[in-house]
């Protein structure tokens, strides 16, 4: 089953949730028995998000940005009617198609952001209130770019990151990626910057523990400080697009793309390329670190461990 998504759940198991078929399963990291729990919903397509929140699974679906509900408690019975589990929530609508990006944010909400249906431009900021499973959508944050990154670090700041592109067969209008700062109280852009020149692709976000943002900008890494609104650092690693990217309990930044899992310093120094791939990105890329410090990631249909040897 190839992974787009891969969790850590309650019960410190992995959830990862499969292309094409929508299968939701799960993995025991100590004894590496995989179950497949079932197929989650019955339209095709893929689990692109699943967000552990409150006791339950907040699962984003492609085709048509559906999103569905998981209780861990209740019997597998997927559908649509309220006592189904999981059970579809609905589409967030408004043209979108894709939800690459999801965090569940510090006011309670989950914000999801999503690519555009087919032929179209202009990706969206889903806001789910998980209480009465109600959608606020704001579309094109940027003019004609769809939202492919988001981060937090829990003061009410959320970051996102943009990519030039829209729905598959849409031709391009914008010729640069943003990144962007929205204040979850008042539902408004803070800022909106290109932080690497030409990039067309932020995949990965993620906030230090001193504030500033790291994150991907096609094969670049950039480190922003949104304080001075200065960009400290970039890197262009050459590794191709880099989809994930994790702020390990180690102290290193791993990242991966859809040909290398590789390694560096926070300063973007000693750069190391642990393991490599022939793998389409698209075919599925996951990387987690669970709260044991175990990192985990996954190419196509296999997942894998990092051995504590390339850690060393």
């Amino acid at each position: 089953m190839n992974t787009l998504r891969l969790v850590e759940g309650f019960d410190k198991k992995l959830y990862g949730g499969s292309y094409i078929n929508q299968m939701l399963y799960r993995v025991d990291p100590k004894t590496e028995k995989m179950e497949q729990l079932g197929q989650s919903v019955a339209f095709g397509g893929q689990i692109r998000a699943i967000v552990p929140f409150n006791g339950k699974y907040y699962l984003g679906h492609y085709t048509h940005a559906r999103l569905s509900v998981y209780d861990p408690k209740q019997p597998w019975q997927p559908g649509n009617g309220p006592g189904n589990n999981p059970r579809v929530i609905g589409a967030i609508g408004h043209e979108q198609d894709r939800i690459p990006t999801s965090y569940a944010g510090e006011d309670s909400r989950i914000y999801f952001g999503t690519i555009p249906e087919y032929g179209h431009l202009g990706g969206a900021l889903a806001i789910l209130n998980p209480e009465n499973e109600s959608v606020q959508v704001f579309r094109n944050l940027i003019p004609d770019q769809s939202i492919y990154s988001l981060a937090g670090k829990g003061d009410g700041v959320l970051f996102g990151g943009t990519a030039v592109r829209g729905g598959l067969g849409m031709r391009v209008k914008a010729t640069q990626a943003f990144l962007f700062g929205w204040d979850m109280a008042k539902r408004t852009l803070i800022f909106q910057r290109p932080v690497v020149k030409n990039a067309k692709e932020m995949w990965a976000l993620l906030v230090s523990p001193e504030g500033h943002v790291i994150g991907s900008a096609d094969s670049s890494l950039f480190r922003y400080d949104p304080k001075t609104d200065k960009v400290l650092a970039t890197v262009d690693t050459k590794f191709g697009t880099i989809l994930r990217l994790i702020l390990s309990q180690d102290g290193w930044i791993y990242g991966l793309s859809g040909t290398f899992l590789f390694r560096l310093r926070q300063d973007f120094s000693a750069l190391k390329v642990l393991d490599t791939s022939t793998a389409p990105a698209y075919l599925g890329h996951a990387l987690m670190e669970t709260t044991a410090g175990e990192i985990f990631f996954t190419k196509g249909h296999e997942l894998f461990r990092l051995d504590t040897a390339d850690r060393a």
